[in-house]
């Protein structure tokens, strides 16, 4: 599969070997504890150009954000279908942002009890991802997993049709899924090892290189992603 060349305004996802050229889509996948926020982080942390921010549930945290020149961070909840394609389309053109970030993308529009949650949820992605396709800019966001995961046997790695947003099996040209085994709290690995803070990057789908596992480091006390393992 071609890959890409590489410019100025690529956004690259840490610890590992992929590239996001301008307007791609990008998805990172996690079960709860795995760290998907932190990671999140970690992508703003590592690129240095300027991102939209959307983190719903990280308020509290908000002065990451603001101690970034190169961050607009948002904290917007609940919008309708009508104040989304209206509200995001200005603050992308006044911000001008190369990526936007979205920490739980159906948090952006509050979702009708008793209409078909596929539908609106395939609404609000076609909504974003186009908006960000017209105006030439990167979209990440997070994904949930289901959580059959956890009950799944051996090391319970994710796959990419674990996503329970099936849209997301489609749209995205990047899925990474983030597992760590300490989570579920298994000290022996498939090779006898005792896998301790290592975390493992799953390349679930990628249009712009091989399918492939990264390993990294990981803080137990803080979360933050550390290093990456050859």
């Amino acid at each position: 599969m071609k890959t890409k060349a590489h410019t100025p305004s690529d956004i690259t996802l840490p610890f590992t070997a992929i590239s996001l050229p301008k307007a791609s889509f990008c998805a990172i996948s996690g079960r709860p504890g795995m760290g998907v926020t932190s990671y999140l982080k970690e992508i703003i942390q590592q690129n240095p150009y300027k991102c939209l921010a959307f983190f719903p549930c990280q308020i509290e945290d908000s002065s990451f954000f603001s101690e970034n020149p190169m961050v607009h961070f948002e904290y917007q909840q609940l919008w309708d279908m009508e104040t989304l394609k209206h509200g995001l389309a200005l603050t992308i053109e006044r911000k001008q942002p190369d990526y936007i970030i979205i920490d739980g993308i159906e948090r952006l529009v509050s979702l009708s009890s008793g209409k078909d949650w596929k539908k609106q949820a395939l609404e609000v992605l076609q909504t974003v991802h186009w908006m960000c396709k017209e105006h030439d800019v990167t979209l990440i966001i997070s994904a949930h997993l289901y959580s059959s995961v956890d009950e799944r046997g051996g090391g319970r790695y994710p796959e990419l049709q674990d996503l329970k947003n099936p849209f997301l099996e489609i749209f995205p040209d990047v899925v990474l899924g983030i597992y760590q085994a300490s989570v579920y709290s298994i000290t022996t690995d498939v090779s006898g090892n005792d896998p301790g803070d290592l975390a493992k990057l799953f390349a679930l789908k990628n249009s712009f290189g091989p399918l492939r596992v990264y390993d990294c480091r990981v803080d137990d006390e803080y979360a933050p992603f550390l290093s990456k393992i050859k």
